[in-house]
């Protein structure tokens, strides 16, 4: 009886090491990220996707914010990593750079512009422009910097509060925007996209987490997610 009984503590011991050595590397617990809606085009589903590949007995909750919502939740733990775009001035929040991409014009069906392949942003001055609300996300800013540099200043028609918005209010012909280049994977109808010559500016989206939380699964999932962008 003392043998089967010290054969089960035995079996039982080595199972909570093996446990303790799935946790310590990340592989099992519960992970919470937040991703603003533009992320969905690209970065989130190849971060997600390389870490299920990985780590596919994570329990993983994604959340949509925008990115003051994301970086309150971060601030408070409510949420673990945060997808967003910069910069994150918090110095309880630490971020690095996934993803660097290009703007591209987005034009109503049918605009005389779409006969170029390719265009001078300059071109587009004189053009009512849809853009990013101001103080919602840091294209807004970037956008008029870029014009300016072209040297004009945008004739803005309509603000919107995220990207799908944008691309509906273009397509109902209120303006042209300047878009992240991942759009192009939504193949989004109504509309024409054409790459631009000359724009310096990039669109930068990036992960986020707490300082003061290094555990296993968040290292876990910013590898992954780091990983799975540099392709």
């Amino acid at each position: 009886m003392l043998l089967e009984r010290a054969r089960t503590l035995l079996e039982d011991a080595q199972q909570a090491g093996i446990a303790a050595q799935r946790a310590s590397r990340g592989e099992v617990g519960r992970l919470t990220v937040a991703f603003i809606l533009a992320a969905t085009h690209r970065v989130l589903p190849q971060a997600v996707g390389e870490f299920r590949r990985r780590m596919p007995e994570v329990e993983l909750t994604l959340r949509e914010m925008p990115i003051s919502e994301q970086l309150r939740a971060l601030a408070s733990g409510e949420v673990d990593m945060g997808i967003l775009r910069p910069p994150v001035n918090s110095n309880l929040i630490a971020s690095t750079t996934l993803l660097r991409e290009p703007f591209v014009a987005a034009l109503p069906e049918g605009h005389r512009l779409t006969r170029h392949s390719v265009l001078p942003l300059a071109r587009l001055a004189g053009e009512p422009f849809v853009i990013s609300s101001p103080g919602r996300s840091p294209l807004h800013s970037q956008i008029i910097s870029a014009c300016a540099t072209a040297g004009f200043t945008p004739a803005v028609a309509q603000d919107a509060e995220n990207l799908i918005t944008l691309i509906g209010l273009v397509r109902a012909g209120l303006g042209v925007a300047l878009l992240p280049q991942s759009v192009e994977t939504l193949r989004p109808t109504g509309i024409d996209l054409r790459r631009l010559r000359g724009v310096e500016e990039r669109v930068e989206t990036a992960i986020a987490w707490r300082k003061d939380d290094r555990s296993p699964v968040c290292e876990a999932f910013l590898d992954a997610a780091c990983a799975a962008c540099q392709h």
